[in-house]
C-alpha cells in the first residue's frame, strides 16, 4: 500500500527509475539496536540518518523516491515523513524486503530500481547516479560495504528468489549475492566499496567525515557535533578517582583500614558514575578520551611508587626470580627450609606461605625473571606490569574497534579502582594474564587463529584460569594452531621438568589446603573431595564457555568474561586481584554484573585488618555484600534483556 502523495511512475527523461530507501520507524529497541547504549539518543540518530538519506535520494532528480518498511511502521513513518511514498513489505526480514522492493516497483513500470539502506546518509550522490548508469549494461549492480555486506543493490527486473537464495546478515553477504546471481546467468556490476553505520566504531568514523564535510548529511552532522561537547560528568568522575588514588598513594592507609575503605569507596563511586555515563551513550570524543586515558596512568604512576603491603605476592615473585638466577627450580624449594636461608634477601623475604613452593606456572616465572633483570625489587616488577598495562590499553582499544564497540569502554578497565590498586600498588601478575587474553580476543576478531591460540596458551602459562576459554576457540582455529599452542606450553614447562621437582609447583597443595572467599567451593568440598570440587570449578568454566561458543560470536565480551567468572565463582580462592582477568571485558549489559563484582568484592579487604588471632576468613556480612550485589546485578541484567522488545530486522545487520 502507498501513502497519499505518491507520484506517477517515472519522472524526468530516460527510463523510469526508482530509488527505494529501506528503513524502519525510529523507535527504541527497533532501529539501530547495535548502537543502543553507545549514543545518548539512538532514536534521534536513526531519524536524522533517515531524513539525510532521503535528502540524498531527492538530490538525484528524475528519480521516484520511496521508503520500503515493515507494515507496522507505515503509520509512524507517515507521521514522520509526510509526502513520502511508503510501501509495506511483504513478509519479514531483509530478503523479503528486497524482494518486495523489486517486485513492487518493477511491477509498477519502473525499469531501473535501486534499493538503498538508511545507514549511509553520507554516500556521495555520484555513486548512486553511476549505479543507475551501470544498469544499462548489467542485470544487477551491488554496492559492497567494507564489512562484507552491501549498502545498495539495483536491478531492472525482480528476479524472484534471488535474495532468498543468498545468505544475508553475514560477513559474506555481498559475495553470496554475487555468486548466486552469476549462477543464474546474471551479469553483476560493482559500485564503489563504502561503509555503513551499524556499530560505534562506524559512528566515530562518520563523525570524523561529517566534521570535515557536514553538508553531506547536515542533520546527522549537527547531532553528532552536539554530542561532542566536553564530557564534563566524565571529567568530574575522573578527577574524583584521581584525587582519591593520589591520596591513597601519598597516605598509604594500609589494607582494610577505615581510610583505606574511605578512599577506595570514593574512587569506586566515581567509577560507577562514569560507567553510568558511558552506558547512557555519553562517550568522549577522541581527544578527550586520550586525556582521560592519560589520567589513568597518572594515578598508576603514583601507586607504582607507593610501597606494597607486607606479605604481598610481589615478594614471592622476587624470591622465585632469585632462585631461577641461582639455577634452582622454585617448584622444588620450600622457602621456609633452613637450607634455603642463604637465598633470602631484604627484597625477597619474608614471603607469604613459606611452607609451600611456588604455585606460579612457567610463563609467570619467565616474567618474574625478565622484570627483575635490572634489579630485584618490587618497584621493578610493578614498573614492568605498568608497561604491560600500557600494551593492554593499546590492544584493548584495537579490540574494541575490531568488534565495533565504542573506544570509550577502555575506561571500564583503566579507571577500575580495584585494577589500579592490585596491579599498580600491589604488583599482581594477573595484569599480564589479562593482556594475553585480550591479545587472544583481538587475534580471533581479526581471524588470526595461530596468534589467538598462542596468546591463550601463554595466558594459561601465567595462571591456569584461562584454560576454561578453550571451547570458545572450537572450530574457530585449526588443529595445527592448537598443536602450536600445546608446543608453546610444553616448551615453557620443559626447563622445569629438566631441573626436577613437581612440574605444576604447589597448585595441588593450594587446592587441598587454602581457602578464601569461595563459598561455592566450600559447599562442593563438603560433599566431595577438594580435588573433585576444583574439577567442578573448571567444569563450570568450560560449560559456560561451551554455551558461549554455541550462542555468542567470538567478538562478544560475554564469551570471554563469563567462563572466567564461572570458574572463579567456584574456585577455592577468590582474591580481589583475580577479577583483573575480567576487567577488560566490562561495560556491556551482559557483563554489567561482573563490573559490579569488581566493586562489591572490595568488602573482603576487611580480612587484612582483622584483630590479632582472628581467623583468616571473610565475615558473613562481607560475603553477603559481595555476592548479594553480584546476584542483584545479574538479576537486573537478565530482567532488562528480557523486557527489551525483539527487533524486527528489515535491513541485514552488519556482521
Amino acid at each position: 500500500m502507498s501513502a497519499p502523495g505518491a507520484g506517477p511512475p517515472g519522472q524526468g527523461p530516460g527510463a523510469p527509475r526508482a530509488l527505494v530507501v529501506m528503513a524502519k520507524a525510529p523507535r527504541k529497541g527497533h532501529a539501530k539496536t547495535r548502537l543502543d547504549g553507545a549514543v545518548p539518543d539512538v532514536v534521534r540518530l536513526s531519524e536524522c540518518m533517515l531524513r539525510d538519506t532521503l535528502d540524498l535520494a531527492r538530490s538525484l532528480g528524475g528519480v521516484q523516491v520511496a521508503v520500503m518498511c515493515p507494515p507496522q511502521d507505515v503509520g509512524p513513518l507517515s507521521a514522520l515523513l509526510p509526502g513520502v511514498e511508503l510501501v509495506a513489505q511483504q513478509g519479514t526480514g531483509l530478503a523479503a524486503a528486497l524482494a518486495s522492493a523489486f517486485s513492487h516497483f518493477v511491477g509498477a513500470g519502473f525499469s531501473r530500481v535501486i534499493a538503498l539502506d538508511a545507514d549511509s546518509p553520507h554516500l556521495p550522490a555520484s555513486v548512486v547516479r553511476e549505479a543507475f548508469a551501470r544498469l544499462d549494461e548489467s542485470d544487477l549492480v551491488v554496492g559492497p560495504t567494507e564489512d562484507g555486506g552491501y549498502y545498495l543493490v539495483g536491478a531492472s527486473a525482480s528476479h524472484p528468489g534471488l535474495f532468498e537464495e543468498a545468505p544475508l546478515g553475514t560477513a559474506s553477504a555481498y559475495e553470496a549475492l554475487w555468486l548466486t546471481a552469476r549462477a543464474r546467468g546474471l551479469s553483476v556490476a560493482a559500485a564503489p566499496v563504502w561503509y555503513d553505520v551499524d556499530v560505534a566504531a562506524d559512528l566515530l568514523r562518520l563523525g570524523r567525515d561529517l566534521g570535515a564535510e557536514p553538508a553531506r548529511a547536515p542533520r546527522t552532522a549537527a547531532l553528532l557535533a552536539s554530542w561532542d561537547s566536553p564530557p564534563w560528568p566524565l571529567w568530574a568522575a575522573g578527577g574524583a578517582i584521581l584525587a582519591a588514588l593520589l591520596a591513597f598513594a601519598a597516605r598509604d592507609p594500609g589494607q582494610g583500614t577505615r581510610p583505606f575503605f574511605l578512599l577506595l569507596g570514593l574512587a569506586s563511586a566515581a567509577y560507577l558514575a562514569a560507567m553510568f555515563q558511558l552506558r547512557r551513550g555519553r562517550h568522549p570524543p577522541p581527544r578527550a578520551l586520550a586525556a582521560l586515558t592519560l589520567m589513568a596512568f597518572v594515578w598508576r604512576g603514583a601507586l607504582v611508587l607507593a610501597p606494597t603491603h607486607p606479605g604481598a605476592d610481589v615478594t614471592r615473585y622476587i624470591w622465585d626470580a632469585h632462585l631461577l638466577r641461582a639455577g634452582l627450580s622454585p617448584y622444588a624449594v620450600v622457602p621456609a627450609d633452613p637450607a634455603a636461608a642463604r637465598f633470602r634477601t631484604p627484597e625477597a623475604w619474608p614471603v607469604n606461605n613459606p611452607d609451600v613452593p611456588s604455585p606460579y606456572p612457567p610463563g609467570a616465572q619467565a616474567f618474574f625473571l625478565l622484570a627483575t633483570a635490572l634489579g630485584e625489587s618490587a618497584l621493578a616488577v610493578k614498573a614492568a606490569l605498568l608497561a604491560c598495562e600500557l600494551v593492554l590499553a593499546l590492544a584493548l582499544r584495537r579490540w574494541l574497534a575490531a568488534i565495533g564497540a565504542s573506544p570509550g569502554w577502555i575506561l571500564a578497565y583503566l579507571w577500575n579502582p580495584l585494577v589500579a590498586l592490585e596491579v599498580a600498588r600491589q604488583g599482581h601478575v594477573d595484569a599480564l594474564g589479562a593482556l594475553l587474553v585480550v591479545l587472544a580476543a583481538l587475534a580471533l576478531a581479526r581471524r588470526r587463529a595461530l596468534a589467538c591460540s598462542v596468546a591463550l596458551a601463554l595466558a594459561v602459562a601465567v595462571k591456569p584460569l584461562p584454560v576454561v576459554l578453550a571451547p570458545v576457540l572450537w572450530r574457530r582455529v585449526r588443529l595445527r594452531h592448537l598443536a602450536a599452542a600445546v608446543a608453546v606450553l610444553a616448551g615453557l614447562y620443559l626447563p622445569f621438568w629438566v631441573r626436577g621437582g613437581p612440574a605444576l609447583g604447589s597448585i595441588s597443595e593450594v587446592v587441598q589446603r587454602f581457602r578464601f572467599n569461595g563459598p561455592l567451593f566450600e559447599a562442593a568440598a563438603s560433599g566431595f573431595t577438594p580435588t573433585l570440587a576444583a574439577g567442578l570449578a573448571v567444569g563450570a568454566g568450560l560449560a559456560v564457555a561451551a554455551w558461549a561458543r554455541a550462542r555468542l560470536p567470538g567478538t562478544s565480551p560475554a564469551a570471554w568474561a563469563w567462563p572466567l567468572a564461572a570458574a572463579l565463582l567456584c574456585a577455592p580462592l577468590v582474591y580481589p586481584w583475580y577479577l583483573v582477568w575480567l576487567a577488560p571485558f566490562l561495560g556491556r549489559r551482559s557483563t554489567l554484573p561482573l563490573l559490579v563484582w569488581t566493586v562489591s568484592i572490595q568488602a573482603v579487604y576487611v580480612v587484612w585488618n582483622r584483630p590479632a588471632g582472628a581467623p583468616w576468613a571473610v565475615p558473613s556480612w562481607a560475603l553477603l555484600a559481595e555476592y548479594g550485589a553480584l546476584a542483584l546485578a545479574a538479576a537486573w541484567a537478565w530482567w532488562d534483556m528480557r523486557r527489551e522488545p525483539r527487533p524486527r530486522t528489515v535491513m541485514a545487520p552488519a556482521p
